[in-house]
């Protein structure tokens, strides 16, 4: 029984990474590969845990903050490649 459960997380999180792949695949082809800039939220600190899916408590306490150091971080590189030009 408890193989079986372990089975089934080995599988879903395979298939969460295969998602996750897929649709930056198709970005990729809509937009170019050239277009694609991937931005990662940086590794964990020793001993912290991931943000399961479900905790929305979590995610809205870290996420934000997660999001403003990326977006400080490369943020000139996504202006300059897509905000240079004013839209119609």
């Amino acid at each position: 029984m408890h193989r079986r459960l372990w089975d089934r997380a080995k599988t879903i999180s395979a298939a969460m990474l295969l998602q996750s792949q897929n649709a930056t695949g198709q970005v990729g082809v809509l937009t170019g590969c050239d277009q694609l800039i991937h931005l990662n939220a940086p590794p964990l600190a020793v001993g912290e845990k991931p943000i399961n899916i479900d905790d929305y408590v979590r995610g809205c306490d870290k996420l934000p903050g997660i999001a403003k150091r990326l977006i400080d971080d490369d943020g000139n590189l996504i202006c300059a490649r897509f905000l240079f030009t004013p839209a119609d």
